[in-house]
């Protein structure tokens, strides 16, 4: 149990020199900016029957600048990543398989959809929404509409996926990890 020990550290982009921080988080992953409040992706901490699972899963709301938390969210199990696109939040669950829209200014959770594959990185691309998202040996792509979190999904046999990158000029990369089953490399 981490026992609220992490934190999220706001810093000056020009100096890097420390303006605030957020205290109090469990397993934070990802933070979005939204106005002058931060959003933090948090898994909370894990149960405590020994399963790893994470039951009290969260996204914190701060002041930009750090400093106490102002609410907490509560979201499905192990939100992974966290954007700030057209005017709203959007978290992805990976244990829940969920994607969530989120109310900046009310802090409502406005929509959710329960996906098919267990979603990984919300990424922005010429102006659009995109998920990545891995089933089995599938890596997929999906193109959120923003509006009502519906798929244009395009899937990809790309074995042991781990992570997505756009470059920003109409290529997207991929890591890649296999190991052998005795995990020697």
């Amino acid at each position: 149990s981490n026992q609220g020990g992490a934190k999220v550290v706001a810093v000056d982009k020009a100096t890097f020199r420390e303006k605030g921080r957020v205290e109090g988080l469990e397993i934070p992953r990802d933070v979005a900016v939204a106005g002058n409040k931060l959003f933090i992706a948090d898994w909370g901490n894990y149960d405590t029957e020994g399963n790893y699972t994470n039951p009290n899963s969260f996204v914190a709301v701060a002041d930009i600048n750090g400093g106490t938390m102002v609410d907490k969210i509560p979201v499905s199990s192990r939100p992974q990543s966290i954007v700030a696109f057209s005017g709203f939040i959007y978290v992805v669950s990976e244990a829940g398989k969920e994607l969530i829209k989120i109310d900046p200014a009310s802090l409502e959770v406005v929509s959710r959809k329960t996906l098919e594959a267990s979603p990984n990185e919300l990424l922005i691309s010429n102006n659009e929404l995109i998920l990545y998202s891995t089933v089995a040996q599938e890596l997929h792509i999906d193109k959120i509409d923003p509006a009502n979190l519906s798929a244009a999904n395009s899937v990809f046999e790309i074995p042991h996926s781990t992570r997505l990158i756009l470059d920003g000029e109409g290529q997207a990369w991929t890591l890649t990890s296999a190991y052998s089953a005795d995990y020697s490399y």
